[in-house]
């Protein structure tokens, strides 16, 4: 069998994953310190750090929530592999949610807290970054494909 046909669905993800965490590392080495708007009440730049999770949770539990991630991580790899009926589509999802995982991974063990960056000036809503952008968007094709597109192969009866 081809190389990257067998691998095809693990070889999306790895690209996924490069691609998500080289954009988030970069995005967050340019507009580090900076405060700017782009479009007037609507989105801005607004650089801060967080020391917690999501809306500043679990405020300076750096080492848990480093703990956590990597648990998380490793369970994501383990569905993977357990997982068969894999698509471009999950794999597209999974690398979402992995890259960005890893991406804020690397701020808090580099920095003990997650560089964020993106304002939305139009609500009150808590200052994020790319990698945050890529594990919503990965959670949300998770929920899809496995709503509406997973379609487990049926078991073979054993002889």
């Amino acid at each position: 069998m081809n190389f990257f046909k067998k691998y095809k669905y693990w070889l999306v993800i790895l690209l996924v994953i490069v691609v998500v965490i080289a954009i988030d590392l970069i995005t967050k080495s340019i507009f580090e310190g900076k405060e700017f708007t782009i479009i007037n009440g609507i989105l801005s730049i607004y650089s801060i750090s967080n020391p917690g999770g999501a809306w500043g949770i679990l405020s300076d539990s750096t080492d848990f929530l480093i703990i956590l991630s990597i648990i998380i991580l490793f369970i994501l790899v383990w569905i993977n592999i357990q997982l068969k009926e894999k698509t471009t589509f999950y794999s597209i999802g999974m690398g979402l949610i992995v890259g960005g995982a890893v991406g804020n991974l690397i701020d808090r063990f580099a920095f003990h807290q997650v560089r964020d960056f993106i304002k939305l000036d139009f609500l009150n809503f808590p200052i994020f970054n790319f990698a945050d952008i890529c594990l919503t968007v990965g959670a949300i094709f998770m929920i899809i494909y496995f709503l509406f597109l997973y379609k487990p192969q049926a078991q073979k009866p054993k002889s």
